[in-house]
């Protein structure tokens, strides 16, 4: 019996340590476990962290990539409006060879880019401003009529004033102010005929006799105008 009371109190001591063991065991498990969450749960807030800053340099990449795209596309479109500037240069600077053959290099050029640049800035077909100056002075920039009208589009002296040429022989001067003059004309009768009319005999003409005046001067040279530019057309199309 006393034995039997020994063997029962080892028995007791031996569960209570392991139940106290498990229990300790399973104490040391769970914090062990909540501090492996928290810093698996710490990691895994970093790398979406991470994951939101690589999606947002992807983002920036891309919108740079869409920029320099169209960077592209806007170079080459210009690239193109640039060399289509210079075709049309180089066909008109022929035209102009064909009445003025001895004018240098230099100043067909500069007759040529004039007339682009003008026809652009008043919205002109550079075609019918190379026919109106074919009409006027057959491109020569230091022609004088005789009843004084000076320059490649034949300014006279008082048309020039109105319009601040002050140097009717400078070439940019003379057909800036021409083109002026031939789209304000333009805006007032709406027609071109009436329009071209008015540059050679005067708008106050073209009012009093309501259409093209009965001159044969005007006659001819609305037909040269108008022949010219159709050739032009035909020719060259811009």
């Amino acid at each position: 019996m006393e034995m039997t009371g020994k063997t029962g109190k080892i028995l007791l001591i031996i569960i209570i340590l392991t139940v106290t063991g498990v229990l300790i065991f399973a104490y040391i498990s769970h914090v062990t476990t909540g501090k492996k969450i928290t810093a698996l749960s710490s990691e895994i807030i970093a790398l979406e962290d991470t994951l939101a800053g690589i999606r947002a340099d992807l983002e920036e990449t891309q919108g740079i990539i869409e920029e320099l795209q169209n960077s592209i596309l806007e170079m080459e479109e210009s690239l193109f409006a640039v060399e289509e500037v210079f075709q049309q240069a180089r066909n008109l600077q022929g035209y102009i060879s064909l009445f003025q053959p001895r004018l240098s290099p230099g100043k067909k050029a500069e007759i040529s880019y004039a007339l682009l640049y003008f026809a652009r800035v008043y919205d002109l077909d550079p075609r019918l401003l190379a026919a109106v100056v074919e009409a006027e002075s057959s491109f020569s920039p230091r022609a004088v009529s005789p009843k004084g009208a000076k320059g490649l589009m034949q300014l006279m002296p008082g048309t020039a004033r109105m319009l601040g040429v002050d140097d009717p022989f400078d070439i940019r001067q003379n057909i800036a102010g021409g083109a002026r003059y031939l789209a304000m004309l333009y805006d007032l009768f709406g027609d071109w005929d009436l329009a071209l009319a008015a540059y050679h005999a005067g708008p106050g003409r073209v009012l009093a006799y309501r259409g093209i005046p009965p001159f044969r001067e005007t006659r001819t040279f609305l037909s040269r105008v108008n022949r010219s530019y159709a050739r032009l057309r035909r020719t060259y199309p811009f």
